[in-house]
């Protein structure tokens, strides 16, 4: 019996997905979610502001002009509807 292959909405085969997951460098599994983000470097008191595109366990994606360099720390505020979420963070790509 031949294996079947799922064919999802995008047109792109289950098996064409998994290999693109295993190919990726991320541990966890991202999900689509839009916010605003306020990001402040504590020492310098360096603002930068922008918006999610995706978030993991792990992370988030924050697509900004002017990102901060890789291994800063930073306090962020994720803003959507009304609610906030903020916590301390590190770049680990910029």
């Amino acid at each position: 019996m031949p294996d079947e292959k799922i064919v999802r909405d995008d047109g792109r085969s289950e098996v064409q997905g998994i290999e693109r997951r295993q190919n990726e460098r991320r541990h966890g599994l991202r999900f689509p979610f839009t916010a605003a983000v306020d990001a402040l470097e504590p020492q310098s008191k360096t603002k930068v502001s922008g918006w999610t595109s995706d978030i993991s366990l792990g992370g988030c994606y924050v697509d900004t002009i002017n990102p901060f360099p890789v291994a800063t720390v930073i306090k962020i505020r994720l803003t959507k509807e009304g609610v906030t979420f903020e916590a301390d963070a590190k770049v680990v790509v910029s």
